[in-house]
């Protein structure tokens, strides 16, 4: 059974008022009761055996008139007229059919006309209460209905965002790291073949990840620090003794799903940023730990710290937050400090997920 079939066999199970049927007709057989009693408590009509067989047919009749009412199909002005003559018919119906089982008209002959109207008076009454109550519940049902359609739209239209926000992300990181890395590795092939040799095996490491795994929706911790690893080992080869960089991640939180690079952007950021602007470089830290049902990804250096050298990093940080927000919703968030000791640290919180 598809989504579509199941929600259509939901909002036919739950018509108008938006409950169910049997609890309409329960509802209804109350609230008929509750009028003969009330009738027969101020001393209208006669006994409560009649009053309770005049308030069931037309309260049933009502019932059954307003099950008619193709409510789904109609809105506005046609809701209301549809409702209107709904009670107006079922309760001619339901009087007609009391005072025929009840025999009431015929010991009444000498004034027939007026117990009818009479009581269609009253039926009407208590039947637009009635009808009013569940015309409101169905108001309020189709308002709160379409916020949630609204919700669901913006919230589709905010992953679909995100990720053409990471397939233009991949669009712009694969080919700089191809075209950069492939022209190192070509100057590096005849002054120290041995270095372009290890810089082919990263560089053929990260197309491996990037290719495979980073077109997924989801990925795991330990995929995505594998592509890190293999993006500071090249980075490491061009920058040499400048670039130093930790992975301390717990093997227990590697199985942990993630979005596909989403520590990549931190990364390059770290790189760019804080260690290429200073002659002496620093090192670039990744970590991660897990506080309960949240998990905590970190990347950090010892480098230029927040400064103008780092102005470029604002829009690769505002789409990460974007893409965050997109995924998460409010779950997730990122910070970006500045290290007592100098740097920067960006941490990425998210909820915990197992693979």
């Amino acid at each position: 059974m598809t989504a579509e079939q199941r929600n259509t066999e939901a909002r036919s199970a739950i018509a108008w008022g938006g409950m169910r049927f049997h609890w309409r007709l329960l509802w209804t057989l109350v609230f008929n009761g509750l009028i003969a009693a009330f009738l027969t408590t101020i001393g209208y009509g006669g006994t409560f055996a009649v009053n309770m067989v005049f308030a069931q047919c037309i309260g049933l009749s009502i019932f059954a008139m307003l099950e008619v009412v193709p409510f789904r199909r109609l809105a506005g002005g046609r809701l209301v007229a549809g409702i209107a003559v709904a009670v107006v018919l079922g309760a001619l119906a339901g009087v007609l059919l009391a005072l025929l089982v009840t025999g009431v008209a015929d010991e009444r002959t000498r004034a027939p006309v007026t117990v009818f109207l009479q009581t269609v008076v009253i039926a009407l009454l208590f039947g637009a209460i009635a009808a009013y109550y569940f015309f409101s519940r169905e108001r309020l049902l189709r308002t709160r209905t379409s916020l949630q359609e609204q919700e669901l739209r913006r919230l589709q239209a905010e992953r679909n965002r995100a990720a053409t926000e990471l397939r233009l992300l991949r669009a712009q990181i694969e080919p700089h790291m191809l075209f950069n890395s492939l022209a190192h590795v070509q100057s590096l092939v005849d002054s120290n073949p041995e270095r372009g040799k290890r810089m082919l095996g990263y560089l053929i490491d990260y197309l491996r990840y990037a290719l495979v795994h980073a077109r997924q929706s989801r990925t795991v911790l330990g995929d995505e620090l594998r592509l890190l690893e293999s993006y500071l080992a090249m980075y490491r080869i061009r920058m040499g003794e400048r670039l130093q960089y930790r992975i301390d991640v717990p093997e227990a939180l590697r199985a942990a799903v993630l979005p596909p690079m989403l520590l990549q952007p931190l990364v390059e950021n770290a790189i760019r940023h804080g260690i290429e602007p200073i002659v002496d470089g620093g090192e670039v830290r990744i970590a991660a730990r897990r506080e309960g049902d949240r998990l905590h990804l970190e990347v950090s250096d010892t480098g230029a710290g927040l400064g103008p050298a780092s102005g470029g990093a604002g829009v690769g940080l505002a789409n990460l937050r974007e893409r965050l927000a997109a995924l998460y919703g409010g779950a997730a968030r990122l910070r970006i400090a500045e290290r007592d000791d100098g740097g920067v640290a960006a941490c990425v919180e998210l909820p915990w997920e197992d693979a």
